[in-house]
């Protein structure tokens, strides 16, 4: 990777998008990841509309070259965040094999490790999620980032690129803590909302409504061993006061040293 990397310095430099080598690291990042099974081929496009960029199960990662932006920085920054993100619907797929090929053949007496019941939840999570983005088209563009599959992978894309950048260019890296953890927060936050009757309404609660009756939805919501952290990622319900607190730092951006290891642990 260490030829890339000199090779996206010049591209900077010159102020110019360099696609074939966007390419080119993109494909090592997934070889890294050891997600070539789920991601076969990397296509730059370019599209007029407000399209980020698309994951398809057959294996294709399409991103839009059309960023609507001159400052060459943000654009690379928009370029492997919306990678990242699309990333994160891969490794969703993965999860989903992962409950075909060995959740579903384990014996009625197995005895679940906390990590196996957290990661069932998360499965069922976007189990539900993409059954009713198949179902409810109109749904899923009206409340396309209230749906966990998008929430989490929004999230990701944010969090992990920031991680690659600062690693690979650190060059174009997020300077402030304050500002990186602000971004951390809105994606975390995104579609909770406070209703007049007082209630906090998760995203999962806005698209899973009770007038379907999906598979595995009372047991998202009942018994449901994840932490506060892990809720958050996927848009589930949380407590108010939290959220509260949560809001109160993003608001004032005003956040404790370690932020993100405290985020963890909430």
């Amino acid at each position: 990777m260490e030829e890339y990397r000199k090779d996206l310095l010049h591209s900077i430099y010159a102020g110019q998008f360099d696609k074939e080598l966007f390419i080119a690291i993109s494909t090592e990042i997934i070889n890294k990841l050891n997600l070539s099974d789920y991601i076969k081929c990397i296509i730059i496009n370019n599209f007029s509309n407000e399209y980020g960029g698309a994951y398809s199960d057959k294996g294709d990662i399409v991103i839009n070259e059309n960023q609507k932006t001159s400052d060459i920085i943000e654009y690379y920054k928009i370029m492997f965040w919306t990678l990242f993100h699309e990333i994160r619907h891969a490794k969703q797929f993965k999860l989903l094999d992962k409950y075909k090929n060995y959740y579903l053949k384990l014996p009625k007496n197995h005895i679940y490790t906390l990590e196996e019941e957290k990661e069932l939840i998360t499965i069922y999570t976007f189990i539900v999620s993409n059954t009713i983005i198949n179902e409810n088209e109109k749904m899923y563009e009206k409340k396309h980032n209230l749906f966990s599959t998008e929430h989490d992978a929004n999230y990701y894309g944010c969090l992990d690129s920031s991680y690659f950048i600062r690693d690979f260019i650190p060059v174009i890296s997020t300077k402030t803590d304050t500002l990186k953890n602000f971004y951390l927060l809105c994606f975390l936050l995104e579609g909770y909302k406070v209703k007049i009757n007082g209630k906090l309404k998760s995203p999962y609660e806005q698209f899973s409504i009770k007038k379907y009756d999906y598979e595995f939805r009372d047991k998202i919501l009942e018994n449901n061993k994840l932490s506060n952290y892990e809720k958050l990622i996927l848009g589930l319900p949380i407590d108010k006061k939290l959220y509260a607190e949560l809001s109160h730092m993003r608001m004032t951006l005003r956040f404790p040293d370690n932020f993100e290891t405290i985020l963890k642990h909430i």
